[in-house]
């Protein structure tokens, strides 16, 4: 009889167990911290893209500006000779302003162009390798009084969220940095 007794409770505990659970199913308290379960992860990586492209073109901008003014610079030169790679990396920098270590992250070729075959170069400037403890020796050929230049920049960088969705996506390299480029044509002014 006692062992009736007992049975009969643990059934009557699994139904009364049973009952609360079905009634906490059918509840809707919680239902907004699921819906924001669900909905935060989405949002964040929007935002967080959306951040991510906003500092990557920002960059870009900016390169594309220091590269425009270090064109200026040279395009106006009458001493050819003070041109040296170390001398236009430094020029870049100094007027791209919101990159850090910038001397060591960018390098820059500068190639004349032949008019005759209208032949510019195919690859890309190398970029640097930042994992590397030392870098080749790049020299420049400023070009003469009216020869046509094209200049090739990467700079590389690193993006501000490498985890989240866009810095996953973008190109990187051995380091983690991501690469932006800049190319632009001119004509050395006559001396």
């Amino acid at each position: 009889m006692v062992m009736a007794c007992e049975r009969d409770r643990t059934g009557n505990e699994r139904r009364r167990g049973l009952l609360r659970l079905l009634a906490c199913l059918a509840g809707e308290r919680g239902a907004a911290t699921i819906e924001f379960a669900i909905i935060f992860p989405v949002l964040f990586a929007v935002f967080a893209s959306t951040l991510e492209l906003g500092i990557y073109l920002t960059r870009q901008v900016m390169l594309d500006r220091a590269v425009d003014l270090t064109v200026r610079a040279i395009r106006l030169s009458s001493n050819r000779d003070a041109i040296t790679h170390d001398a236009v990396k430094q020029m870049i920098c100094d007027n791209i302003g919101i990159v850090s270590n910038c001397t060591r992250s960018v390098r820059v070729r500068l190639d004349v162009v032949d008019p005759a075959t209208w032949q510019f170069p195919d690859t890309p400037v190398s970029c640097v390798d930042r994992t590397a403890k030392i870098q080749p020796v790049v020299t420049l050929t400023p070009g003469k009084s009216g020869d046509i230049m094209l200049m090739s920049v990467c700079l590389v960088v690193d993006p501000l969220l490498p985890g989240a969705t866009l810095g996953l996506r973008l190109k990187q390299d051995a380091s983690g940095g991501v690469y932006i480029y800049s190319r632009t044509a001119f004509v050395n002014e006559p001396a």
